[in-house]
């Protein structure tokens, strides 16, 4: 609705980062060099490459089409792996998280936010399945939110980082008690 209703953009922020995507596009590379904001703009200029697309419809709608589709996915997986539930639980799970968030519009926010729910998703399932490979890409996907927003993805790789600890300082105090 966000999309379709504003003709522009959806505040000035939108504006400066299809500015900067038309300038990395030109010229290869935004000055002076900044942590932030670096995975999503790799991510835009790639869509941009491969598909032609222009900057202004990927910045508007790459963020809230790359959430649904994703979150649809990961809570399906959950509810497979977890729950051994193959339904549409998830499709309504994906409806529900479409309520009015931060998803509406593609800003680097934003994205380090779906990046680090999808970190802490595949977290949970290495919680539950016990499966190695869910850490991994537990930690890759939050790696994604650092180099996408480093505020928001340095609190959640550090979660999952010290979740391995956690885990071996629990079970040493319950093999005391």
């Amino acid at each position: 609705v966000v999309a379709i209703s504003y003709v522009l953009a959806y505040g000035y922020d939108s504006l400066l980062h299809q500015a900067s995507l038309d300038f990395i596009a030109e010229h290869g590379q935004l000055t002076p060099l900044s942590p932030f904001y670096i995975g999503q703009y790799s991510l835009e200029v790639l869509t941009h490459f491969f598909t032609g697309v222009d900057f202004v419809l990927i910045e508007r709608w790459f963020l809230p089409l790359f959430f649904v589709v994703t979150i649809f996915f990961v809570g399906k997986l959950i509810l497979a792996k977890v729950f051994g539930e193959k339904n549409l639980l998830a499709l309504v799970l994906s409806v529900v998280l479409l309520l009015p968030s931060v998803f509406f519009a593609s800003s680097p926010f934003g994205f380090a936010l779906l990046f680090s729910v999808l970190a802490l998703a595949f977290l949970y399932l290495f919680i539950k399945t016990e499966e190695k490979y869910f850490y991994f890409v537990s930690l890759v996907t939050a790696l994604a939110a650092l180099f996408i927003h480093p505020f928001v993805g340095l609190g959640i790789i550090l979660w999952i980082l010290a979740w391995p600890y956690y885990q071996k300082i629990k079970d040493t105090l319950w093999q005391k008690i």
